[in-house]
């Protein structure tokens, strides 16, 4: 018989096991209904998108239509028991006609919200026994990165023989010193954020189990970051 019990309850006991920990096996044949703890990470994805502003003629065109507080109240995520502890910032740095972008009065010309770093309320964790921290970040949907991702080609990862999408990883890696957002790359912004967060964390679980869960994603690496994830450990 499928198990009937809400997401709600304690998962704790096999919440590992949903994140992938035995690569979802014995959960999908039937769907286990558990597994909708994992598909309310979309809806912090789908916040991303429709908090941010697409209109190229307003003066705050790229970034968050809501601050940190309201974000989730404005979006009903409130119910899932997390809180918004910093925005992601990132960059895009191309030349294209001045048309093809947004107005020249908005506050950056290069600079997009990308996401948010959020961490789970203490109710939510006494109830999965661990303290999530969860990235959620949009895909590509400004101008400038839909030109920068166009261009496919693959790009050395230090002198590995991992290769990822070039554009992917220069907007992940992009910063500005005058900027307001991005005086540091994305991927610093975020270890940031953990650096401060992660400390109970850390203490109390040592090796931190680390999944990714992604919606209609393109392939942004060849079989060498496949392979380097799965020596991580990052259960995808």
């Amino acid at each position: 018989m499928t198990p009937t019990k809400s997401p709600m309850d304690n998962i704790s006991t096999r919440w590992c096991e949903l994140h992938g920990l035995h690569d979802w096996d014995g959960l999908m044949e039937p769907l286990h209904p558990w597994l909708r703890d994992i598909v309310k990470y979309g809806a912090f994805v789908e916040a991303t998108y429709d908090a941010f502003d697409f209109n190229p003629l307003s003066e705050f065109c790229g970034i968050c239509r809501y601050n940190r507080i309201e974000l989730f109240e404005e979006l009903d995520l409130t119910k899932h028991g997390y809180k918004v502890t910093k925005y992601i910032y990132a960059m895009s740095h191309v030349d294209i006609p001045e048309w093809f972008g947004r107005s020249c009065c908005t506050w950056s010309k290069d600079s997009n919200w990308m996401g948010i770093v959020a961490v789970s309320s203490d109710a939510e964790t006494k109830r999965i026994r661990r303290t999530d921290i969860l990235v959620a970040s949009r895909g590509t949907v400004a101008p400038t990165e839909w030109y920068s991702d166009l261009r496919t080609r693959l790009q050395h990862l230090g002198k590995m023989n991992i290769k990822v999408q070039s554009e992917f990883l220069c907007i992940y890696c992009s910063k500005g010193e005058f900027t307001r957002h991005d005086k540091l790359r994305a991927e610093e912004q975020v270890l940031e954020v953990l650096s401060h967060s992660s400390m109970p964390t850390t203490r109390n679980f040592p090796d931190p189990f680390i999944s990714v869960i992604s919606f209609t994603a393109p392939r942004v690496g060849n079989i060498h970051f496949k392979e380097k994830l799965n020596e991580l450990g990052v259960r995808c």
